[in-house]
């Protein structure tokens, strides 16, 4: 599931969350790079909410508890990264103009050292 499909998910489910859920599924759109890293008790606290309004938040979206949503949520996040081209070039119309083309092969270089990373062993 990608994060496109996790965010509009929780957009799915947003009206029918009580206020205290509804601050927890803000958390989750607005920090989806950092849940991976977080535990349940991590995000109670950023939030506000108890470590069973995480889970109950979890499981009002669609899965079946706390650890499944981090893990389609870091797994998102993991698709993103092997992705080929991390960051787009610059227009080609302007390879003329030096600071464009040293722009271009930096670009190059840092997509092509993030493909040879590992994202699992980093």
């Amino acid at each position: 599931m990608n994060s496109t499909k996790i965010r509009s998910q929780i957009h799915k489910y947003y009206p029918d969350l009580s206020k205290n859920l509804k601050k927890v599924a803000d958390y989750f759109i607005e920090n989806s790079d950092k849940i991976p890293f977080m535990s349940v008790h991590d995000i109670a606290a950023a939030t506000g909410a108890s470590v069973a309004s995480v889970v109950r938040f979890s499981q009002s979206v669609g899965f079946s508890g706390f650890s499944e949503i981090r893990e389609a949520v870091a797994n998102s996040l993991q698709s993103q990264l092997q992705s080929n081209h991390k960051f787009p070039l610059i227009n080609d119309s302007e390879l003329d103009n030096l600071l464009v083309r040293v722009a271009n092969q930096d670009i190059k270089n840092i997509n092509e050292t993030l493909k040879m990373i590992n994202a699992s062993d980093f």
